[in-house]
């Protein structure tokens, strides 16, 4: 009798795991918001208004607010599995007017991990951008900066890394500012762990660092 209580209550648990819904993984989103009209769209992985059929890729073409021109598109996994870019955010946008337009990328799923992360950008501004890249642990998720800075009148590059911890999302955002008709931004930008020869310099780096403190 006692066996079969066991085994009764062994098969309840079972079904009841099954009966609650689990929470299912974010999937990867891509947001865009013009600042002056308050026009957003955001896009979900393979959900409505996403152009691209592959899972983990998202893009958007189309007008938006200010901005007439707006090619956007955001790669993550698992299309960038097995290689050291983990996030990668790529945009053409052109102005009909002067505008703020604001493009962010997020997606989560990523660990959590402990490690360096490197994030960088370039392209060409004809008004001003501001860009930023940052670790954390759910959807547009701000904790950790990886980098940040401001870029205009012309072509611009910069990178920049932290020592991430607990690190489970990535999120990339960049805001920009034309200050009339037909300016054109356009930019890509990523997020990646360090190549092993890349790890051997900072690993000679922070030796160098110590070994002059301890001096």
């Amino acid at each position: 009798m006692e066996k079969s209580s066991k085994q009764f209550f062994a098969v309840a648990l079972l079904i009841l795991a099954f009966a609650i819904p689990m929470s299912a993984q974010a999937a990867m989103k891509l947001k865009l918001t013009d600042v002056d009209t308050g026009t957003v769209v955001e896009i979900e992985d393979n959900g409505a208004g996403d152009t691209s059929a592959q899972v983990g890729v998202i893009s958007f073409n189309g007008p938006l607010g200010d901005f007439i021109v707006n090619v956007t598109t955001g790669i993550s996994k698992p299309v960038l599995t097995g290689s050291p870019t983990l996030m990668d955010l790529n945009s053409v946008n052109v102005s009909g007017q002067a505008g703020t337009l604001i493009i962010m990328l997020t997606d989560t799923g990523f660990g959590p991990f402990d490690g360096p992360l490197v994030a960088n950008i370039g392209g060409t501004a004809n008004g001003e951008i501001s860009y930023e890249s940052y670790a954390g642990n759910g959807e547009y998720d701000m904790t950790t900066e990886i980098f940040s800075g401001t870029a205009s009148g012309g072509a611009f590059s910069d990178t920049g890394s932290v020592a991430a911890t607990n690190v489970d999302s990535l999120t990339i955002v960049a805001t920009l500012t034309h200050t009339t008709a037909g300016q054109i931004t356009s930019f890509d930008s990523e997020i990646k762990v360090p190549e092993p020869g890349t790890l051997a310099l900072l690993g000679i780096g922070l030796t160098g660092l110590g070994f002059g403190a301890y001096r």
